[in-house]
């Protein structure tokens, strides 16, 4: 009996299929309850209330948030390496453009364009340079430091640590 009780509160395996109706990666009952925990977890909703209130046991929760917070941080990596690069280049390229019709704003020699439209611009244009290595290498509050965050999710998963998620929740100013 011990064992038959121990595999049935295991998480179900993921099959590899490329989701087609109920053979995706979890069956829709499956996906629905996940949905449904999440939500009422990001409510604010203890293991125990979401138990009753989705009429499940406490440990089907418990399993579902771990699995949850498992694949949550595998898809976070995931666009850290795929997502991320390409966001950035867009960004690097957008902004490469915007200096380009500044500088072309400054330089021309279109009576219409003020002084003080050129003066704009190079404030402008100064924001913009201020921001690229930030930009590259992201600051020491920025968000698109894309690099420190893959690092971080390396951390907490060698030392069982949660760096990531702390760092994620702490105020700019407070050091980790």
């Amino acid at each position: 009996m011990h064992k038959l009780t121990s595999t049935m509160h295991k998480t179900p395996p993921i099959k590899n299929t490329k989701g087609e109706g109920e053979d995706s990666e979890l069956g829709i009952e499956h996906q629905v309850r996940l949905s449904n925990v999440l939500t009422l977890y990001s409510k604010g909703l203890s293991q125990s209330d979401i138990a009753k209130k989705l009429d499940i046991n406490q440990s089907t929760v418990s399993r579902d948030l771990k699995y949850l917070k498992i694949e949550s941080r595998k898809q976070l990596e995931l666009n850290m390496k795929e997502e991320v690069p390409f966001e950035f280049q867009v960004y690097a390229t957008g902004v490469m453009q915007v200096i380009k019709k500044l500088w072309e704003r400054i330089e021309a020699e279109d009576p219409n364009i003020t002084i003080k439209d050129r003066n704009y611009a190079l404030s402008l244009l100064i924001q913009s340079y201020s921001k690229r290595p930030e930009m590259l290498v992201g600051g020491p509050h920025s968000g698109m430091n894309a690099i420190k965050h893959v690092s971080l999710i390396h951390d907490s998963e060698r030392t069982g640590y949660d760096l990531f998620y702390r760092y994620l929740k702490k105020d700019p100013g407070e050091e980790i």
